[in-house]
């Protein structure tokens, strides 16, 4: 793709205008330019970057697989590779947080379908998995932006709350692995910094 920050940004918001639903369409087209601007931040940073929703599907109504010993397992959104490690990165746009009154905090969360399926993922390739929350609220919002997340089998062991069948997390308790800033730079094709990359390194919290 050759999308400049500004259309990936405008297109990862796409549902917005509809109220933050928006029609399947909106949502998937704004879903893929989020999992753009995540692939374009880690080429930035040194991995290359495998998009893995263009394997084939496991079946009729479901998405591309892995066949691991254990048998096929639907597959996370990328694949990165930099040197030695390995990492699988699923992806999930959030046009908002939730501001949860009980813990008087933001908060983000996933169906516990995807994240079982993330973390059986994980668990049949033996692969470090991580789950990423891509919020990129409207600016005067005063919401929490940037990328947050962390190690998948990490973050399902500790939810912080269950409501229906969603599950959830305080982006306080989240890592946060890039400002919108960093990102926006990633896709106009800057490097991260060396001091950024060493510091990260440093602290194992970022990919």
């Amino acid at each position: 793709m050759t999308k400049s920050q500004g259309a990936l940004l405008r297109a990862a918001g796409a549902a917005r205008p509809y109220g933050g639903h928006g029609s399947f369409n909106d949502r998937l087209a704004a879903g893929i330019a989020g999992e753009e601007l995540v692939a374009r931040w880690l080429r930035a940073r040194g991995w290359s970057v495998v998009d893995l929703r263009e394997l084939p599907p496991a079946g009729a109504f479901q998405g591309p697989h892995i066949v691991t010993p254990a048998g096929p397992v639907l597959t996370p959104d990328l694949l990165a590779i930099r040197g030695g490690e390995v990492k699988l990165v699923e992806v999930k746009l959030k046009l908002s947080a939730g501001w949860n009154r009980r813990v008087a905090d933001w908060t983000t969360g996933i169906s516990e379908t995807d994240l079982a399926r993330c973390v059986k993922a994980a668990e049949a390739t033996g692969t470090p998995t991580w789950l990423v929350f891509l919020h990129t609220p409207p600016d005067a919002s005063g919401e929490p932006a940037g990328l947050f997340g962390g190690d998948v089998r990490e973050l399902a062991a500790r939810v912080h709350h269950r409501h229906g069948q969603m599950e959830f997390w305080r982006l306080a308790d989240l890592r946060l692995l890039a400002t919108l800033g960093e990102l926006r730079a990633a896709a106009d094709g800057q490097p991260a910094s060396r001091a950024t990359q060493d510091a990260a390194e440093a602290s194992h919290e970022r990919p």
